[in-house]
């Protein structure tokens, strides 16, 4: 297992230098016990890297997860869950397939909207290499989470699991389809499931209570954060 650290911008802070911490599982060697540890220590996975934020100036990326013993279901979750209830939810083994490749390249699309011809050429072998590695590699202990209408593909999401959680690690979903909320809908099916093989806790990721992007996670409680080496509750760290 190897150990090293990477400086960079930061994606939610450019002005900021970003520095992460990994630890390399090239030999897919990480049991359910190790993966327990390294999430309740704030790890984050990518592909057979771990990763946690070491930065030297902001310490405002701590991790979040979600009590689903405890969790609250609110109007308006329950209004997304009925606005989907035509929608059909498996549950497998992660596995590649081409219309995933056609839906995860159509929402990239959306969110970096790529241009010219060899710009996009490069993008999309970019974003084939960064779906292999994400979303395919390293899954001996990840569920994923599969939406259909019809027979039509409509969201994908990868999770793994430890001994007392899941984790999210990356989600996909039509782009076409804001009105239905598919991003909430995909962490709602997560929380179930998480309830359903009866584990505590949903980890959703970083949260940066400063950040706009990251405001729609509060949404999810009871949470708590990472402090330190301590989980502590979100109220109490003042949100």
């Amino acid at each position: 297992m190897r150990r090293f650290i990477l400086s960079d911008s930061c994606g939610y802070y450019p002005d900021r230098e970003s520095r992460l911490f990994f630890l390399w599982d090239e030999l897919n060697e990480f049991t359910l016990a190790d993966i327990t540890q390294l999430l309740n220590r704030g790890y984050r996975r990518n592909g057979s890297y771990y990763y946690h934020t070491r930065c030297r100036m902001c310490h405002e990326c701590v991790p979040y997860r979600i009590d689903v013993t405890m969790f609250r279901w609110s109007r308006s979750f329950r209004r997304i869950q009925k606005k989907n209830s035509d929608l059909t939810v498996s549950w497998q083994k992660p596995e590649l397939t081409e219309e995933k490749i056609k839906l995860y390249l159509a929402y990239q699309k959306m969110r970096h909207r790529p241009q010219g011809e060899q710009v996009a050429k490069d993008w999309i072998q970019q974003n084939m290499e960064s779906l292999h590695r994400q979303m395919y590699s390293h899954t001996r202990h990840s569920l994923e989470l599969v939406i259909r209408i019809d027979d039509e593909l409509i969201g994908f999401a990868i999770f793994d699991r430890s001994l007392d959680s899941l984790s999210a690690v990356y989600s996909v979903f039509d782009p076409r389809l804001k009105g239905r909320s598919l991003g909430a809908y995909n962490i709602l099916k997560g929380i179930e499931k998480t309830q359903g093989l009866g584990l505590r806790y949903f980890n959703l990721g970083l949260y940066l209570k400063h950040h706009p992007k990251m405001y729609y996670k509060k949404k999810y409680q009871p949470a708590e954060i990472l402090s330190g080496k301590t989980w502590i509750s979100l109220q109490e760290s003042s949100q």
